[in-house]
This record gives structure tokens, C-alpha cells and sequence, in this order.
């Protein structure tokens, strides 16, 4: 049942594409930092901005091409460095010197002035590779040329060959200034000289964009978080105010006096769960970032020249972007390596991968195997067993964060007769905020009979967080946590378990401090989908103490969770005894 949603599908219904790009920007980020940064160590004492993306020589036959033309100017003059021999080639003496038809012409190096790329016309001499000069001259300082296995002639034309009179192999020709190229010769050096090291031009690129796409996150990550405090908090307190009555009138301590900076103390928390429940526009805002800076880096690459190769103010940018790449590369590892010592980034962590290897391997194959391949059959095959061992007691299904998109992907493979005698129970749950909209085929509102959502929570509204009733002036337009009517399919999860029961058989718990945790149904609280409170169950009040605000753990030892479970059981021993 693949049914598409207008705007109710996760970036538009790009969720799996974002989630790889994701980890080719990961990738891009270990790539670039390790190629460009061991390129800029090899390349010496030059700065990162000094690397080419490509030579704009052309080779042929392992040599480059060089045209001077038949009258060669200074600048584009090739000095030879040492001694200067002659093999296997022609060479005519005419009135203005040496002219070299054919053959190869050897020396310790040489030199030239380059007019164009790789470098730039700085007057600046530098070494040559092995090179076929075509038309110019070759300034010889020795003042003599060596001939080996050559013939030499005279006159503007000269032939010859091994069994010509003017053959010689082996002599000293004396010159004045320079040898005239008169034909395609080529030039080799004893010593190759070091050329420049080639990195791709991606690479480059990435490198010289990342700090771009690292000031526009440090722009939009506190922008929306002052967004979402200015338009939020008001609604925070006043839902803060509600809750606490009726947190104390369900624990019977009513007029309980409220310590000074109570509701500032508890604003925090709530704040930073809305902010964390606002992180599929944060990403897609991220994701718009990353795509106008892929695309720029994209069209730079393919032009083949490194970003400063055309504006030389941009040479820094190649050396903050180098350094910016090689923190990233080791933020990610700092990061990684921290997981065995700190348990706040082991959960973190562990989230990521709960989320990333619940799907089949056929989804990201280069990563781990997926455990719900496993998980599922086996937690199906137990309920089975279960419900043949005792014929008329339930099985009560309890499912926490990851847990309850298991405990959904299991109850989904029951059959109706089973799923009669099952109580679901989800909480800390993003089974409809994350996994239905970014996988609408799988956890969408058809197939789990919950209401959409019609687009990500705003940041400038605390909607659904704070309910409609706290805010002080009604929103202009409908608000995002008004959901749309409906019709629930009958093969959806809901509709399924619910059967013709009274009661509720699939409960959702959540709190408003619990940044991973997220209503099931729909933003209204209902029966079956109320708040948990935001301390243990123990403390008789915390409103003259500063206790911990308890966030996305520890639903099991709360009073709702207690009362729902006991109060299934007690319903399934009535039914028995009817």
C-alpha cells in the first residue's frame, strides 16, 4: 500500500537521500582531509594553495609538448644546465650557428619561463621535464655541443643518416650562443625535476567550500534556537503552569508554595526537548546549505583548475580550508573514540546506530548487518509461544524509543486472531515524527493508522509541545498540530490491534522533556496517548528542591506505566472469568 503524501513525507520525500548524503559528506570530509593534507606535507614548504588539479600541458609519448614558434623570444627561451650532447639526431651549421633538425638533445636539466599554467608568468626560470621543443632555440652556456651517433652538415637543409659522409659518432661541435630548433626535438634531463603534485580538483574544492558550509551551520543552528526561545517560551511557561496543577492534584499536594525561579529552571529542559523535536527543518535547512555548496563545488570541480587558479586573493582560503577539513576529520574521531569513556556520547551514538542498522542491508550496504532481520522473527516466534502456552492471558508488547518501532515491525507480521490478545505500550517513541514521515511506505499513517503530519514543527511556534489552550493569541493561519481527518484503513496497525475492544489496546506514554520522544496518534492528548511526569514517582514534590528533570529514560517506573499494565492484567482476569 505505497501511497504519496503531499507534504507529509519527510523533505519532500527525499528522506533516504538525505541520509546518504549525509555519509557522503562524511566521507568527503575523511577523503579531502587525507589526500589534500599528506599532498600539502609532500609538497615541502609550500602552502596547500600551491597544489594543481591538472597540468594544462598536454602530453604526448610520456613528454610535453611545447610549441616556441620558429623565431623564440627570450622569455620563451629553454636554457640548458651542464653539457649539451646531441644523439641520433641531425645538425645543420649555417651562418647563424647550430640548427638541430631531429634527434635528442641531453643535459644535466633545463630550464624555461613558462607563459601560462601550471604557472603563472612571474620571470621566474624553472626546470623542465623531458619535453619536445617544437621551433625556438636552446641556450647552451658551455659554449660547445657534444655529438653522439649524429650526422652534421651544412647549409639551411641538412639529410643524413649513418652511412653519410658527414656522419659522426662521436665529437664536439663548437657554438656561440644557442642551438636552433629546427624541427620536433626532443629535450631530456639527466635529473627529472620535482613537478608539482596533482590533487583531484572535488578535492580542492571541498576543501576550499567547507568553511562556507561550517559558518552557515554556526549561523543557522543558534538562529533557529533564538527563533524558537523568543516564540516559544511564553507557551513553554504557561504549559508548565498547567502541568504543574495537575501534577499535583494527581499526587494530592496541592498549594505546595513554588520556589523563586522554579518555571525558569524548568523552561530549559522543555525548551531544548522542543528544539530536538524541531531536527527534521534543522536538517532539511542543513540539507538546502549542503546542496547549494555541493552544487557550487560541483560546477568548480569540473572547469579542472583549483578555486584560486583564476583570483590569487583566494590562496588563504586554500589553507583555512585545508585546516577546517583535517578539525572536521578529527571532531568525527574525537567523537568516536569518546564512546567507550563517555556514556552520554555512547548513547548518541548508539541511537545512530539503532536507527541505522534496523533496516535491511540492502539499504546501506557497506555498513553492519541489520539486527531487525533477526530481532523481529525471533520476538514474533516468542509471542507465539507465549500465546499457545496460556490460551486466554495477553501478552502485553512494551516497546521504549527503537524499541517501539520494533515492537510496531512485530505486532505488523500477527495475525488478527493474535493480535486480539496483545496490549501494545510505546513511549520515548519516534514512530510517527522521524520513521513515519522519512518512511511513509513502511511506518506512514496508512500503515500504522495514526493521524499525518502535515509539515515539520516550526521554530517560531512551541506547537505541539505547548497545546493550543496556552497560547495567549490564537495562531493566524491553522497550526501545524491540527491534524487532518482521515480515513484509517482497516489493515492499518491500529485499527488491527484495536479490534472491537472498548478500551484502549495500544497505549502511547510521552514527556515533554524527553528530546527523542514524540506522540504516536496524533499532537492532541487523548486516553491513550497522555504525558508522563517529569520526575520519579517517589518524589512526593519538587518544588522547593532542585531535582533532576528526568527526560528519556525511566518510563517503566512511572505511575502511568505501572497503572496501565496493572489495569490490563486485571481486565484480562475478568475476561476470564466471564
Amino acid at each position: 500500500h505505497r501511497t504519496r503524501y503531499d507534504g507529509r513525507q519527510a523533505w519532500g520525500g527525499a528522506g533516504p537521500a538525505v541520509i546518504l548524503g549525509a555519509g557522503v559528506v562524511v566521507a568527503l570530509v575523511f577523503s579531502a582531509s587525507l589526500v589534500v593534507g599528506i599532498a600539502a606535507v609532500l609538497n615541502g614548504s609550500q602552502s596547500v594553495s600551491q597544489l594543481q588539479s591538472s597540468y594544462a600541458a598536454q602530453r604526448s609519448a610520456g613528454h610535453v609538448a611545447i610549441a616556441l614558434g620558429p623565431s623564440a623570444t627570450p622569455a620563451a627561451q629553454v636554457t640548458a644546465i651542464g653539457p649539451v650532447t646531441l644523439r641520433d639526431g641531425v645538425a645543420c651549421l649555417t651562418h647563424d650557428g647550430v640548427a638541430v633538425v631531429g634527434g635528442t638533445v641531453e643535459a644535466a636539466g633545463f630550464s624555461a619561463i613558462p607563459q601560462g599554467p601550471p604557472f603563472q608568468a612571474d620571470g621566474v626560470a624553472r626546470p623542465l621535464p623531458s619535453v619536445v621543443l617544437s621551433g625556438g632555440e636552446v641556450a647552451v652556456p658551455a659554449g660547445t655541443l657534444l655529438l653522439q651517433d649524429s650526422a652534421l652538415g651544412k647549409g639551411p637543409v641538412c639529410l643524413g643518416g649513418a652511412g653519410a659522409a658527414d656522419y659522426v659518432s662521436a665529437g664536439v661541435v663548437p657554438i656561440t650562443r644557442s642551438l636552433l630548433i629546427g624541427g620536433k626535438v626532443e629535450v631530456h634531463p639527466s635529473v627529472t625535476p620535482q613537478e608539482p603534485l596533482v590533487v583531484p580538483s572535488l578535492l580542492l574544492w571541498f576543501a576550499a567550500l567547507l568553511p562556507f558550509w561550517l559558518l552557515g551551520s554556526l549561523l543557522i543552528i543558534p538562529a533557529t534556537w533564538l527563533l524558537l526561545r523568543r516564540r516559544g517560551s511564553r507557551a513553554i511557561v504557561a504549559q508548565l503552569a498547567v502541568d504543574r496543577a495537575s501534577e499535583e492534584k494527581s499526587r494530592g499536594v496541592a498549594g505546595v508554595p513554588v520556589a523563586p525561579g522554579w518555571a525558569t529552571r524548568r523552561e530549559g529542559p522543555r525548551l531544548a526537548a522542543a528544539y530536538s523535536h524541531r531536527l527534521e527543518r534543522l536538517v532539511g535547512l542543513l540539507a538546502m546549505l549542503t546542496a547549494f555548496i555541493g552544487l557550487a563545488g560541483i560546477a568548480g570541480a569540473s572547469t579542472g583548475a583549483p578555486p584560486w587558479s583564476s583570483v590569487n586573493s583566494l590562496h588563504v582560503l586554500g589553507d583555512v580550508g585545508l585546516w577546517a577539513t583535517v578539525g572536521s576529520a578529527v571532531a568525527i574521531l574525537w567523537f568516536a573514540s569518546g564512546v567507550r569513556r563517555s556514556g552520554s556520547l555512547r548513547r548518541q551514538a548508539g541511537i545512530l546506530w539503532d536507527v541505522s542498522t534496523f533496516w535491511p542491508r540492502v539499504a546501506h550496504p557497506f555498513g553492519p548487518p541489520c539486527y531487525a532481520e533477526r530481532v523481529v522473527p525471533e520476538v514474533t516466534r516468542r509471542i507465539r509461544e507465549a500465546l499457545a502456552a496460556q490460551e486466554a492471558a495477553p501478552v502485553i508488547l512494551s516497546g521504549h524509543s527503537q524499541g517501539s518501532t520494533i515492537a510496531a515491525a512485530v505486532a505488523t507480521r500477527l495475525s488478527d486472531a493474535e493480535l486480539s490478545r496483545v496490549r501494545l505500550v510505546t513511549y520515548g517513541s519516534q514512530l510517527r515524527a522521524w520513521f513515519g514521515r522519512i518512511f511513509p511506505a513502511v511506518f506512514g499513517p496508512e500503515a500504522m493508522g495514526t493521524a499525518p503530519i502535515d509539515s515539520p514543527w516550526q521554530f517560531r511556534s512551541a506547537a505541539p509541545d505547548a497545546p493550543a489552550s496556552t497560547f495567549a493569541e490564537p495562531p493566524r493561519n491553522p497550526p501545524p498540530w491540527r491534524p487532518r481527518l482521515i480515513e484509517v484503513p482497516d489493515y492499518s496497525l491500529r485499527v488491527r490491534l484495536q479490534g472491537e475492544a472498548a478500551s484502549a489496546r495500544w497505549v502511547n506514554l510521552f514527556r515533554r522533556t524527553d528530546p527523542l520522544g514524540f506522540r504516536v496518534f496524533s499532537d492532541r492528548e487523548t486516553a491513550a496517548q497522555a504525558p508522563v511526569a517529569r520526575w520519579q514517582d517517589y518524589c512526593i514534590s519538587e518544588l522547593a528542591t532542585n531535582l533532576d528533570v528526568m527526560t528519556h529514560s525511566d518510563y517503566q517506573g512511572s505511575e502511568p506505566y505501572r497503572a496501565l499494565v496493572v489495569h490490563w492484567v486485571a481486565e484480562a482476569g475478568r475476561e476470564r472469568h466471564e
